[in-house]
């Protein structure tokens, strides 16, 4: 048992205390001689986690930190090889393994469930915080450099200049990014912390390297850690073999605090708009206001609620007349509480808007809070509200547990705060609801004081610019031609003897001697069974029900799996509306407001989505899924609320299927730039399976395309179009909402309730209709049609690259083979030569186990036909033996690591019901991992010819910037159609 001021490795113990909402015995300590804060939460989890935290108060937009981020894990003291994070990539059972930067910190978090693979984690990221490296060859790679083509002309390149470059091509993201600094005119916050691609360049070396120097210090960490494993064996692993060394600490550093203003602002931002956008309605109007220190827990946790009560559902006040106004079309997905920073910030905002109409908007925001302010919240919103923050503390979630915790704990501990006091939830709830008892205007009162009093707020509009991009590019072209001028011939060839330097040190490999200094696990660390998931059959007449049981918190999980079987392929790109129809629109019986309400008091969360697949026989099902979790005294409720909502969701509703027509439009809109990788990848599978192409119509290039075609409906003959939509909505129902064509899976804490939830499955089962409704809705199928290879222009300077084609499936001898290669080229040949040398910022090779499918995916990507080469070169270095035998190892190692990573609750039902539906076998699991730890080289060799083969008949998708499409020549190219993609 540890004791307040005992000693451990050169620690001292300042405090303990338990944690029993976490399970968890909580330790507080400092290291003697730096000053450095340990907080461990020690508990019975086997998902072992640390996690490294400076203070990174950036004091420019050049993002210093961000590339500090990138480049420490790029070769350290004792591990002097270019990649140390990609080779613990390639052999590690990690369950998390990655770095954040944050507005005014960078953290560094590990996570294993194996003891020997945790320290092999910790050894090299320990390594890699405090004794980095730093070479400038690596500063370039990871930040910026300037580059000379053969033909002498200049570009800047880097991973995370690239990124940033990605990052400020999306509207939501520059939103996102304004909602913050828009309100701190000075101080850390007020400057792009993962860096602006206008300054980026401005960042010397010198100053990259002087900033680690000053802020890498143990004096200015903070680390935390989780699990169980014996905190006295991880501080002496520390303590021997990084921290002896320091002989002194450094003063602490503490955040600049931002000025507070007696009146508010207004800023107007441009994003690249496109072509094809309506300009007159594609604005963005946000207010933010700085709100409570993070060092007041009751006070941020009172905003957190507040922010739900006013934005958090479709009924929620703010949130409904800021909609229903038709002012813009739908809230903009930034708005919420940010507690990420010293001092929070609230912000609440509308896309699809007008520029004109921000004063409107304004004008409304405080309309409809005064009017709140009038009648008050309603006493079951607030519970409703509250139990939705119980509910989600209470749940166990996927992922790693330490992982959230060392966020939470972190908001407050930063900045000075007792770790226990920023970690804590129920002794700062349970003072909220004391004093809402106490005061029913208590959320009122603290709207008042934060939002409605409060002059520290701006006014921020977000407005498409189409030539913005073109006016950057001529600008930073002239710089460029500008910097060439002043070198002359002496500098011109200086910069080709860099590249040539440059080139050198990427393409030199690794010392041997080197790469084995990098701790690994071998194949005797593998488990060589695979984990299986069990369920009891309760029935399988009239429908299938299925049982589990394990720990979980008292809180229950149901899915009810509906077929869509039979269902005309013509409504499949419809499933994206109707399923926000069924909550979004109110039922019969209660409008959309009080139907959301009633969701957060009776139910912890209800998640309603369509699903296809292949199975192993290679066959497509199509399933749609209502998830439904409860506390098992809400049982009955949440059943009548599941039900009301099947039978009874309001169709007709038009004012809301405008609503919801419009929303998911600007949601789909908003997702291609992030998310470009996985919309390429789906369009490129979808010409190889019946199942790949369904799941395209229903959330890829085509979606857009039909919801595009709606809203042009839309515009054309309002009355038509809502019309339509409700009469096809309730086809739908009709057709997939019946007795016979549902599965029920059940997860609850104790077998003996299973009974129990079953009787109320079949209560709710046996008042839906017995056979399907008879199709009479005329609407022509929607087919987005499709070429061999696509490109399609977005506003961007960077892009996404996929390409397609048939592989092996699970079953087949090669498909272990073939899995074991996407590995080894996702952590070697793809990284080094796409994201190292081509200066993206990410790559993927992906083997499909039941579409039968191998594809490469780019990620914010500088390049096209580069990358589309390199996915090809790839599979031939293997096909060529280009690998070692403990390449082959640490692969096999990967692989089987991904296997392993604990599951929720939540997790095992959702995979239980789906291994039953698509055939897969434990058995066929099982000889998977046997061919996997018996994998050889010529296994690999072989696999690698089969799928270069394949690859002949390939289908590849780009989205990317018209420039970047029209600099590799694809408009030349007969192969290649190229469009222009509406958002």
């Amino acid at each position: 048992m540890h004791k307040v001021g005992g000693s451990i490795a050169g620690f001292t113990v300042y405090k303990v205390e338990e944690l029993p909402e976490f399970r968890s015995t909580g330790i507080y300590l400092k290291h003697n001689k730096t000053n450095m804060e340990v907080l461990a939460l020690q508990n019975d989890d086997p998902e072992n986690l640390f996690a490294f935290a400076f203070k990174t108060f950036p004091e420019d937009s050049t993002g210093v930190a961000h590339i500090l981020e990138h480049s420490v894990l790029s070769g350290s003291k004792k591990f002097p090889v270019k990649d140390p994070f990609l080779n613990l990539l390639k052999g590690s059972i990690n369950t998390f393994l990655n770095a954040f930067t944050f507005p005014d910190k960078t953290v560094y978090p590990g996570a294993s469930t194996n003891k020997k693979d945790y320290f092999n984690l910790l050894n090299v990221y320990s390594d890699a915080v405090f004794n980095p490296l730093l070479k400038e060859e690596i500063f370039q790679q990871e930040g910026h450099r300037l580059v000379i083509d053969d033909q002498g002309n200049l570009s800047i390149s880097g991973v995370v200049y690239n990124e940033m470059k990605g990052n400020y091509s999306n509207q939501d993201s520059i939103a996102s990014e304004w909602s913050l600094r828009a309100v701190f005119d000075n101080g850390p916050y007020s400057y792009d912390s993962g860096g602006d691609p206008k300054y980026i360049p401005d960042l010397t070396y010198d100053q990259f390297v002087e900033f680690h120097k000053t802020l890498y210090h143990p004096s200015n960490c903070q680390l935390f850690l989780y699990g169980d494993i014996p905190l006295e064996e991880q501080l002496a692993f520390l303590e021997e073999n990084y921290l002896k060394e320091y002989t002194q600490s450094l003063p602490p550093r503490e955040l600049p605090r931002s000025s507070t203003w007696s009146n508010p602002k207004q800023v107007a931002i441009p994003f690249p708009g496109s072509e094809n956008a309506d300009s007159q309605r594609e604005s963005s109007v946000l207010l933010s206001w700085k709100t409570a220190d993070v060092m007041d827990p009751v006070e941020l946790l009172s905003l957190d609620i507040l922010s739900e009560l006013l934005i958090g559902h479709s009924g929620s006040p703010l949130l409904k007349a800021l909609v229903d106004s038709g002012i813009g079309e739908d809230l903009s997905p930034v708005s919420g509480y940010e507690t990420e920073v010293r001092e929070s910030v609230f912000t609440v905002g509308l896309r699809g808007m007008s520029n004109e109409d921000q004063d409107k908007f304004n004008e409304l925001v405080f309309a409809t809070l005064n009017e709140i302010k009038q009648d008050g919240f309603s006493a079951e919103a607030v519970d409703g509200t509250i139990r939705v923050f119980e509910f989600h503390q209470r749940e166990i979630k996927g992922g790693p547990a330490g992982l959230r915790l060392m966020r939470r704990a972190l908001r407050g501990w930063l900045h000075g705060q007792d770790p226990f006091d920023s970690t804590r939830f129920t002794k700062w709830m349970d003072l909220v609801k004391k004093a809402y008892q106490e005061d029913s205007d208590y959320f009122v009162k603290i709207m008042d004081k934060w939002l409605i009093s409060n002059p520290h707020r701006t006014l921020v509009t977000l407005y498409p610019d189409k030539e913005l991009q073109t006016r950057e590019d001529k600008e930073l072209q002239a710089k460029l031609s500008k910097h060439k001028e002043v070198l002359g011939d002496e500098g011109i060839q200086a910069l080709y003897t860099q590249r040539k330097k440059f080139e050198e040190f990427q393409n030199k490999p690794d010392a041997q001697k080197d790469l084995d200094k990098i701790p690994f696990l071998s194949l005797d660390d593998l488990p060589k069974t695979v984990r299986t998931v069990d369920f009891d059959v309760l029935s399988e007449s009239p429908h299938l029900i299925t049982a589990q049981n394990d720990f979980t918190n008292g809180i229950e999980y149901v899915d009810f799996v509906f077929s869509l079987e039979g269902l005309d392929k013509k409504y499949l790109p419809w499933l994206q509306l109707f399923r926000k129809a069924l909550t979004g629109t109110g039922t019969s019986q209660l409008s959309y407001g009080d139907l959301e309400e009633t969701i957060r008091l009776k139910l912890g969360g209800l998640s309603i989505y369509p699903s296809i697949s292949s199975s192993i026989d290679e066959n497509t099902y199509g399933s749609f899924y209502l998830r439904v979790k409860y506390l098992s005294e809400y049982r009955s409720e949440a059943f009548d609320l599941v039900k009301e909502i099947i039978v009874n969701a309001d169709l007709d509703n038009k004012k809301r299927l405008k609503d919801l027509l419009f929303e998911l439009r600007n949601d789909s809109k908003s997702h291609v730039i992030p998310s470009g990788n996985s919309y390429a990848s789906n369009r490129a599978a979808s010409h190889l399976s019946e199942a790949s192409h369904q799941e395209e119509l229903i959330n890829g290039i085509s979606q857009i395309f039909f919801l595009d075609e709606l809203y042009s409906d839309y515009q054309k003959d309002e009355d038509k179009l809502l019309s339509m939509m409700s009469n096809v909505f309730k086809s739908i129902r009709g057709h997939i909402f019946n007795q016979n064509n549902v599965v029920v899976n059940i997860m609850v804490q104790e077998a003996n309730t299973y009974n129990d939830v079953a009787k109320e499955a079949n209560k709710l089962i046996t008042t839906l209709t017995e056979v399907p409704h008879v199709d009479t809705v005329n609407i022509p199928p929607f087919e987005q049609s499709k070429k061999s290879h696509e490109a399609w222009s977005v506003p961007a300077t960077v892009g996404y690259v996929a390409t397609a084609f048939n592989g092996p499936r699970l079953g087949q001898s090669n498909f272990a083979a073939s899995v074991v290669i996407s590995h080894l080229l996702r952590t070697g040949y793809l990284w080094e030569n796409i994201r190292m040398r081509g200066g993206a910022y990410g790559a993927s090779a992906n083997a499909s186990a039941l579409e039968g499918i191998f594809a490469f995916a780019t990620y914010r990507d500088p390049r096209i036909t580069g990358s589309l080469e390199t996915f090809k070169n790839g599979l031939e270095s293997i096909a060529n033996g280009e690998f070692s035998e403990k390449d082959l190892e640490l692969a096999i190692i990967g692989v089987v690591g991904r296997e392993e990573h604990p599951l929720s609750p939540n997790d095992k039902l959702s995979i239980g019901y789906r291994r039953r539906l698509l055939k897969i076998k434990n058995s066929l699991r099982q000889e998977k991992r046997d061919q996997i730890l018996s994998l050889n080289r010529h296994s690999l060799i072989e696999t690698a010819k089969h799928l270069l083969l394949a690859m002949e008949k390939s289908y590849s998708c780009v989205i990317s910037g018209s420039e970047i499409i029209a600099k590799d020549g694809l408009n030349d190219q007969k192969t290649w159609t190229i469009a222009s993609l509406p958002i």
